[in-house]
């Protein structure tokens, strides 16, 4: 749910968006919580920044991706976003493409990902995750596959991976599905 004012109200841009039917698919925090950024998915999603503080957007990023985020997470000081595009189809079942972008939040003028990549058809990603010390080094995964992901060079705009196969015998145990990434 949305931060509140200290009034106890909702801020006029969460309240119109509840007004349309749009409901926040994501929610990070920063780690001191003075910043949230919430997401959601459809046609018109956005990335909304918080100020716990006032309980006020800050800062927008309208259309992320095609459908939405389907995940998202900040660096701790709150200096970079992750987000992984939806699929517009069941996740199970999709044999779409996803984006992966990184936002420079630091840059307020910048409306368009600093890095972005590509996950494969057919491995939909449902969770992302950042190196606690490396913005620029994240991992996402979905429900059989794992992508450590990094950034190609200092000076590309374009995002590597590396997703080693995990088999049953490599566990000595049965494989589930995963659901989340640390």
């Amino acid at each position: 749910r949305p931060p509140r004012t200290t009034r106890g109200r909702r801020p006029r841009a969460t309240r119109e968006r509840e007004r349309a039917g749009t409901k926040i698919d994501a929610i990070v925090a920063t780690e001191d919580r003075a910043l949230v950024a919430t997401a959601d998915t459809g046609a018109d999603a956005m990335i909304v920044l918080w100020d716990i503080d006032t309980g006020e957007p800050v800062r927008t990023l309208p259309s992320p991706h095609i459908n939405g985020v389907a995940a998202m997470d900040i660096t701790p000081g709150g200096d970079f976003c992750v987000t992984v595009g939806a699929v517009s189809g069941s996740h199970e079942t999709s044999n779409e493409t996803q984006e992966v972008h990184v936002w420079d939040l630091g840059d307020e003028d910048a409306s368009s990902p600093v890095l972005s990549g590509l996950v494969p058809a057919g491995d939909v990603q449902t969770c992302v995750r950042f190196h606690p010390n490396a913005p620029t080094e994240f991992v996402t995964n979905g429900p059989s596959r794992v992508f450590f992901w990094s950034s190609e060079s200092e000076d590309s705009d374009t995002l590597r991976y590396y997703s080693p196969p995990v088999s049953q015998k490599d566990f000595k145990q049965p494989i589930g599905s995963f659901t989340v990434s640390c």
